[in-house]
């Protein structure tokens, strides 16, 4: 009974029913894809949010090092007066 509806319908009603299997068609299609973008999208926020928290981590890490190079600094600072006033002491006594 179908099939006589159809071709009651003939060519008009063939070329309708085409047009709205390809709009279906190209609705999931549309679908599929919007799904795939939200999944990269999340992917990418996840992603973001690590790579975050390893940069926090590495500029902590810096200037944890840029202190400890001060120190070193400072500390090498010391040694050299240090250095200094025995060599002075040392050439003023006589001693070398």
């Amino acid at each position: 009974m179908f099939a006589a509806i159809l071709e009651a319908g003939g060519t008009k009603l063939r070329t309708q029913k085409a047009k709205v299997q390809q709009i279906a068609d190209e609705l999931d299609a549309a679908s599929t894809a919007i799904t795939k973008i939200q999944v990269n999208a999340e992917s990418f926020q996840k992603h973001q949010k690590t790579a975050q928290k390893a940069l926090s981590s590495a500029q902590e890490e810096k200037q944890a090092v840029q202190e400890q190079i001060e120190q070193l600094k400072a500390e090498l600072k010391q040694l050299e007066d240090d250095a200094v006033r025995v060599w002075r002491r040392a050439c003023g006594l006589g001693l070398l």
